[in-house]
């Protein structure tokens, strides 16, 4: 395993940058089109910044579809971390429970999905880490207390 969180930290503030400087300004945020140009140039940024230095910058091609190669790990020192798992409804909206702990060994195997923040088309921190658990629930960590880590291929 490799240690990639000081790169998706670049990652999440460049992302962060775009949104926050151009796109949000751009006219409608809400839009099909700027919500897809978006989504390419995360695509592109995770790509440059965290998946390219560590050999893998195929695997961004699905990103959003597939669950990239970054696992969770929990800050050094913390025995268990506040997370907030998340279902699906009907209508696909994603309901979000209270926040419960959770110990750090099970942080281990969230797989990472995208930073998340509450209003996507206002002014974003993306100061969520939205990720996946291994039997497939949605869960939600504040990025405070996350690093990320790549199994790099051999």
């Amino acid at each position: 395993m490799e240690d990639v969180t000081e790169e998706m930290l670049r990652f999440k503030e460049a992302a962060r940058h775009v949104w926050n400087t151009y796109l949000l300004e751009a006219g409608s945020p809400m839009s099909p089109e700027i919500q897809d140009s978006f989504e390419k140039i995360e695509r592109e940024l995770i790509r440059a910044l965290v998946l390219l230095p560590v050999g893998m910058a195929d695997v961004a091609d699905d990103y959003r579809r597939v669950p990239l190669p970054i696992n969770l790990l929990a800050k050094s020192g913390l025995t268990d971390v506040p997370v907030q798992f998340g279902s699906v409804d009907p209508n696909r909206n994603i309901q979000w429970e209270l926040p419960c702990s959770v110990p750090c060994t099970d942080i281990l195997q969230y797989r990472y999905i995208e930073f998340f923040d509450w209003n996507p088309y206002g002014h974003v921190d993306l100061s969520y880490v939205k990720a996946r658990t291994p039997d497939g629930r949605l869960a939600l960590i504040e990025q405070k207390y996350c690093d990320f880590t790549v199994v790099v291929r051999s």
